[in-house]
């Protein structure tokens, strides 16, 4: 209904505000916002969701004119595959230099914690959606990131964090998180982490989301619909599976644990979406493409670990 301009406002919108964490510190935030509306001379209730972001903000996760360019241009809501962006209505730049979005209200899609079907599907889905850019040779009219996910480990410091929990392997959180395997693994996963790095440059790249974790994903009857589209990229084909899966292993024990044990149940899931959109490849090129990006999130379990004492100090 709000993309109808012949629909008049009745009453007074109710706004609520979204009180989920995020990490964008540019998004100041983010509403529902309901209320009435006169449609065809009917009384027609209506919603919306209204975020609100900072452009003077330096420090952010994405690009801001291409989140809105793919709002406004409407270019990944395609019906070939049954993954898009949300539904868009309206941007504005307020005279503070804020700058609003109004986008299809989600809150009534299944929210995270996802069970195991909503992963499988959602993972086909992803995958039409690669496999369709790809060999479309997809192009944008905006600025794009490419290895997004190598942006994101070469910012972080895995290398160190590994040496750094052998080192202190007798503490508390080391030993309770390691048990019968040895701590040195940390060390190996970062070196094969280094590894990726370099051997994906010459992986299959193409159009990817590049922040594709269930937090920015809601099922619907028709498919699967993103928000957050700031960090669209050229990432190796694989990429956005391992982003959608990774994120799990850091959001709790019952999260990580259905990740883990269908690990690859949910792989196989995307790699059935890349076969249905006419993807003919090596299948172990997806594989790497997709340890490009779920290295990433064990990396950031180890250094969770050897940072722990930081985060109690924090939270004193």
């Amino acid at each position: 209904m709000l993309e109808d301009t012949t629909a008049t406002l009745g009453g007074t919108p109710v706004l609520n505000e979204i009180t989920a964490d995020h990490n964008d510190k540019r998004t100041i935030g983010l509403f529902i916002v309901t209320g009435e509306a006169l449609l065809s001379g009917k009384q027609r209730s209506w919603s919306a969701v209204l975020k609100l972001i900072d452009p003077s903000e330096t420090v952010g996760s994405g690009i801001i004119e291409s989140e809105l360019q793919v709002y406004e241009l409407v270019i990944f809501s395609s019906d070939a595959v049954p993954f898009r962006s949300a539904k868009f209505y309206h941007s504005e730049t307020l005279d503070n230099g804020m700058l609003t979005l109004w986008l299809e209200d989600l809150s009534g899609s299944p929210q995270p914690p996802w069970n195991l079907e909503q992963f499988i599907s959602s993972a086909n889905h992803l995958g039409q959606f690669n496999g369709y850019h790809y060999l479309n040779k997809t192009e944008v009219p905006f600025e794009i990131l490419t290895d997004r996910f190598a942006d994101r480990l070469n910012m972080s410091e895995f290398r160190s964090d590994s040496i750094r929990l052998v080192e202190e392997k007798n503490s508390t959180a080391i030993q309770a998180a390691y048990r019968d395997t040895p701590v040195e693994t940390a060390t190996r996963i970062a070196e094969l982490t280094t590894q990726l790095i370099e051997v994906s440059k010459s992986l299959p790249h193409g159009l990817a989301f590049g922040d594709s974790h269930p937090r920015n994903l809601f099922p619907v009857e028709s498919g699967t619909v993103g928000i957050d589209w700031g960090t669209t990229t050229m990432d190796p084909v694989g990429a956005d599976e391992g982003m959608l899966t990774g994120p799990s292993l850091t959001l709790g024990l019952d999260e990580a644990n259905l990740v883990i044990q269908n690990e690859r149940a949910i792989f196989e899931s995307y790699v059935g979406g890349l076969t249905l959109a006419g993807w003919t490849g090596d299948l172990n090129n997806i594989r790497l493409g997709y340890l490009c990006s779920f290295t990433n999130f064990l990396n950031a379990v180890n250094s969770f670990l050897v940072n722990i004492p930081n985060y109690e100090s924090r939270r004193e």
